[in-house]
């Protein structure tokens, strides 16, 4: 099996060039260039012409002076570094340096066979004295591995952090450490801010729906006018599409009068929005069949009112009681309502007014519809006033359906509620 042996850099020194004079400042500068010496390399200060050459003393690598370039005239001094020879031929004209000088080359290359020649200069050109380099030694065998050192004492370390005590707004924690010490820090904690002042119920829009018959096979439309607190509506409901015309047939006698054509059954929904955001609308199902969805914003907030003065004290009631128009009603039917509206198309809108006098949440009224649904209508309920009750309303059937109150106080309080049914009438 073959062996390589490394023989190391066997073509010359490097010999560098530089304004540092001294080991340390040498080892520094070569170090910022990127540079790595060699032993037996040279450097040569041009400032005061001191030699070095780089050397193992007492097995540490170090810049040892050999002597000064300089001296009494007649010694050795480098007067000029050429990176070639070729460079050094073409510059002897200009270079200034005097008959008798010496130049050295340094390539930057320890390969190449010019690096570290020195050339006196004479009367027509440079002439060769001697190369510089020297050799280094082949590099030595791989030394053993030294034993391992004794094992560090164990470290300190945390085994658990706890919260051991409060005291109001300081809290105590203990760490405890695994030599068995322990120690403790505080933490204070922020006092919690008083809770906020419930904020006044906003204004409940109060909605108005028309609805426009258009041209067969046209878009339906909607528009909106009015203000944000008191909206307008405008729906726009295409008729349906006409027939293709028959064949021409025999002329027969005059036939009665036909019946006249389907209008699309229209199934209009109402969705609540957030205050502040845009209305929508969008349209489902067929032409014949359309849904129409309704989104209405809430209306923004509204300043709160002052406080009335107290009324006198009413008589004791036996529970929540209904009033229409004045009259107490266990079951709130549409004999109060106060219009009615029915488009040409067929679509129905009922409306009614309602007051009462509440004690106690309740779930059990029943508005009947005076005239059935073909099915079930979108029924929208809003509150007269901004009081703090709620109204909601379930069940909704082509006939009727159930309010209940919610939110309702100790005491007597009166209030008022806005319905809205919207649908197609029955046939």
């Amino acid at each position: 099996m073959a062996t390589t042996i490394t023989l190391g850099r066997v073509v010359g020194s490097m010999i560098y060039t530089g304004t540092s004079d001294s080991n340390t400042a040498i080892a520094s500068y070569l170090t910022s260039q990127g540079i790595t010496p060699l032993v037996y390399d040279l450097y040569v200060c041009s400032a005061n012409g001191n030699l070095y050459q780089y050397q193992s003393v007492e097995s540490n690598l170090t810049w040892v002076l050999l002597l000064n370039l300089t001296g009494p005239a007649g010694t050795f001094r480098i007067s000029k570094v050429y990176s070639s020879v070729a460079a050094m031929n073409a510059g002897y004209a200009t270079d200034g340096v005097p008959v008798g000088g010496l130049v050295v080359i340094d390539t930057g290359n320890v390969e190449d066979e010019d690096n570290a020649k020195l050339y006196v200069k004479g009367d027509a050109a440079y002439e060769y004295l001697t190369d510089m380099s020297g050799a280094q030694g082949i590099q030595g065998p791989k030394g053993d591995k030294g034993d391992t050192g004794n094992t560090g004492a164990t470290g300190v370390g945390i085994a658990s952090i706890t919260k051991t005590s409060t005291a109001g707004l300081v809290d105590t924690y203990t760490i405890s450490l695994t030599n068995g010490q322990s120690n403790t820090f505080t933490v204070t904690n922020g006092a919690q801010g008083p809770q906020g002042a419930t904020g006044a119920t906003g204004a409940t829009p109060q909605i108005t729906a028309q609805v426009t018959t258009l041209a067969a096979g046209s878009n339906a439309t909607v528009s909106q006018t009015g203000t944000a607190e008191q909206p307008v509506l405008t729906f726009g409901i295409p008729r349906g599409n006409t027939g293709e015309q028959g064949a021409q047939g025999i002329q027969g006698e005059k036939g009665d009068t036909g019946a006249t054509g389907a209008t699309p059954q229209i199934t209009v929904q109402v969705q609540g929005l957030a205050a502040g955001s845009q209305p929508t609308v969008s349209q489902t199902g067929t032409a014949e069949n359309p849904t129409i969805t309704l989104g209405i914003p809430a209306g923004a907030t509204g300043a709160q009112g002052q406080t009335g003065p107290q009324g006198p004290q009413g008589p004791q009631g036996d529970g929540t009681v209904v009033q229409i128009n004045g009259v107490n009603q266990t079951t709130m039917n549409f004999i109060s309502t106060e219009s009615t509206m029915e488009s040409p198309d067929g679509t129905y809108i009922c409306f009614i007014k309602a007051t009462w006098a509440a004690t106690s949440n309740k779930s059990n009224y029943t508005v009947t519809f005076p005239e059935p649904f073909l099915s079930a209508p979108s029924v929208v309920i809003t509150p007269q006033t901004t009081q703090g009750i709620g109204f909601g309303v379930n069940n909704i059937t082509t006939t009727s359906a159930t309010l209940y109150i919610y939110g309702v106080n100790n005491g007597d309080v009166s209030t008022g509620v806005n319905i809205v049914a919207i649908g197609r009438k029955a046939a």
